[in-house]
């Protein structure tokens, strides 16, 4: 078996001996741990220990010596940043010239560049442009020149939470002596706490699944005292009718019950009863009496009238005939109740005329009542014809 061989090594031990000893320690030396960074100051790579830099430090530091000005060989140094004429950075300097990559969307678009070097837009284009730009500063000068009219308003701006303040001219008939005025228009406040004004209503539910069927037995024929007893009244309440059905009375009598009950009159009914028909029997009585007092002391006093209107009348008639006051003392004395006495053929004669007289004149008086009683119409057509049976 022969003995395994190995290369002779690169490097000898006195080589890895007089290595500088900053590589020697690069393992060794490093940030120090957490909690005694209190003095620390990185002042070189090794002290970063291959990382970033130390926020907590404030201290100007440069990691992987980032950002640190180091000339040397093959180094080009720090690019400055450029940008293109629209004002955007250019982020393909890094690339370098002679290699064949492309950056931009406008590198691997061919284009047709004129011998002078500038892309100009066509006639339509810039017409085109010429007419919006037109357009547009028409639209401003307008809104300007409106807003100095009179009899015009116009917005001067917009904020403060939707306020909006409108300059308004009145005219000159209408308030003169006022200039331009500058209102303040803005939307009322809404209580928080009021009341929505909208009802949510539920949605219905929707129909449920149809229940399965059920087997039923052949229809057979329902006789009369059957279909008499499937015959449900429908239910009426008298204190509820939310639908304001119009429900009949013998329907409400009957939802109430009343009918099942017993009537049982009380007694005391009937003696109240008979109570009032005995006092109302005893008032009309006492009317009745009084009606005929009055009418008996009616008749008395006109009797005593006529009697003084006869004396009246008998003696104005005998002044007249010229008879002494001898005569007129006898007939003083003269009374209508003394029936036996006799009257001659001539005061027989007399008293006959008065008491037609006195007839005429009760005639008269209740035609005349029946007239006043009468309406409007009828009594002015009986006038008219008494006036015209009088010619």
């Amino acid at each position: 078996m022969s003995k395994l061989s190995l290369p002779p090594p690169k490097v000898s031990k006195w080589a890895v001996q007089q290595e500088p000893r900053a590589l020697k320690e690069k393992s060794d030396i490093g940030p120090p741990p957490y909690g005694k960074r209190s003095n620390f100051v990185p002042k070189s790579v090794l002290d970063y220990g291959d990382g970033g830099a130390f926020p907590e430090i404030h201290f100007l530091q440069f990691p992987l010596n980032m950002g640190k000005n180091i000339s040397g060989p093959g180094y080009k140094g720090t690019l400055a940043l450029e940008t293109t004429k629209d004002g955007k950075n250019k982020y393909d300097l890094v690339i370098a010239k002679d290699s064949n990559m492309k950056s931009s969307l406008a590198d691997m678009t061919p284009m047709d560049i004129p011998q002078d070097g500038f892309l100009r837009p066509s006639e339509e284009e810039v017409n085109e442009t010429t007419q919006r730009t037109r357009a547009a500063l028409e639209a401003i000068v307008d809104f300007k020149i409106q807003a100095t009219q009179p009899k015009q308003s116009a917005v001067v701006s917009k904020q403060n939470g939707g306020a909006t303040y409108v300059r308004y001219t009145p005219a000159s008939g209408s308030d003169q002596g006022s200039g331009t005025k500058i209102i303040k228009m803005m939307e009322a406040p809404v209580d928080p706490f009021e009341p929505p004004k909208y009802k949510i209503k539920k949605v219905p539910r929707g129909p449920p699944s149809p229940p399965p069927p059920v087997m039923h037995s052949p229809p057979r024929k329902v006789s009369a005292e059957e279909q008499k007893n499937w015959v449900i009244p429908a239910c009426v309440s008298n204190w509820k009718n939310a639908k304001g059905y119009t429900i009949p009375l013998d329907k409400r009598l009957a939802a109430d019950g009343r009918g099942l009950h017993d009537v049982t009159i009380n007694d005391n009914f009937a003696k109240l009863s008979e109570a009032l028909f005995i006092a109302d029997k005893h008032a009309r009585e006492e009317v009745k009496l009084r009606g005929e007092m009055a009418n008996k002391l009616a008749a008395k006093e006109k009797k005593d009238k006529e009697e003084k209107l006869r004396l009246l009348a008998q003696k104005a008639r005998e002044e007249r005939a010229g008879l002494g006051s001898a005569a007129s003392l006898g007939l003083a004395g003269y009374s209508s109740d003394e029936e036996s006495r006799e009257l001659s053929k001539e005061e027989a004669q007399q008293l006959k005329e008065r008491e037609e007289i006195r007839k005429d004149r009760e005639k008269q008086r209740q035609r005349e009542l029946r007239i006043s009683h009468m309406g409007t119409d009828t009594k002015s057509r009986i006038l008219t014809e008494r006036y015209f049976k009088t010619f």
